[in-house]
């Protein structure tokens, strides 16, 4: 994004970084190991504009996996490659009232949306046709399978590759 007064908007920035700091309520998630060895400590912000501007405050510069935050980059990727009508032949676009990770789809058979762990896994099938969670991908391999059982995936997906991109996904640091 382009921003015509920077030093007003970091201002605004490190405002709020301070603001949101202070909100220690949350707790690291447990079940996949990388994330369990997350310092709850740690809070960084790091903003790049379009046109090379930088802006960092607080741990901006230790490495994290990102997880769940490869979603949103999945989808535009995908939107911006296939378009929305055959994005949304395969996924949904609507919430599910339940957990990212529950094993539900919606009443056409498709992940709810592309947020979901169903969601982002049919993603990156729909991504392949143009690693530290591996260890604990059961639930993500039982939604692959329930997908590919309801016959939602494009022609020839082959669930391992995309399971293994979406987990490289999710640990991009």
């Amino acid at each position: 994004m382009m921003i015509q007064d920077f030093p007003r908007f970091t201002r605004t920035l490190e405002d709020i970084y301070h603001r949101v700091r202070q909100d220690t309520s949350g707790e690291v998630a447990s079940y996949i190991p990388q994330l369990a060895n997350v310092d709850p400590e740690k809070f960084g912000l790091s903003v790049c504009t379009i046109d090379g501007q930088r802006f960092h405050v607080g741990d901006y510069d230790t490495y994290f996996c990102i997880q769940s935050c490869s979603k949103p980059i999945t989808y535009c990727s995908i939107l911006s490659e296939l378009g929305e009508d055959v994005v949304h032949k395969h996924i949904g676009h609507e919430p599910s009232g339940s957990g990212f990770n529950e094993r539900i789809l919606n009443h056409d058979g498709l992940p709810h949306n592309p947020m979901i762990n169903s969601g982002a896994i049919m993603s990156i099938a729909l991504f392949l046709h143009t690693l530290s969670e591996r260890s604990s991908a059961d639930r993500n391999f039982s939604l692959a399978y329930m997908m590919r059982e309801e016959g939602k995936f494009p022609p020839n997906t082959d669930i391992n590759v995309i399971l293994e991109l979406y987990f490289m996904a999710c640990s991009i640091e």
